[in-house]
């Protein structure tokens, strides 16, 4: 189950955040500038890892909420 900051993301860019909220962390993630960099390197780096863990993500979910949140903005 998502929270309604994820409805509203899954319909239209959002900027809104519930803390705890899986679906809201893997979206913070993938607009952080940690995940810019490992997209820009192609590795991920220390600094990206300790986010992972700090959200307790992995970084499937990220590319996931990068995908979708890409998606949401061309809409």
């Amino acid at each position: 189950m998502t929270c309604h900051a994820c409805s509203a993301a899954a319909v239209r860019i959002s900027h809104e955040f519930i803390a705890g909220c899986r679906g809201c962390c893997a979206r913070a993630a993938a607009r952080s500038p940690q995940f810019a960099a490992v997209r820009k390197a192609g590795v991920q780096d220390h600094a990206y890892r300790r986010l992972l863990a700090q959200f307790g993500l992995d970084h499937e979910a990220v590319k996931a909420a990068a995908a979708a949140d890409k998606q949401s903005a061309s809409r």
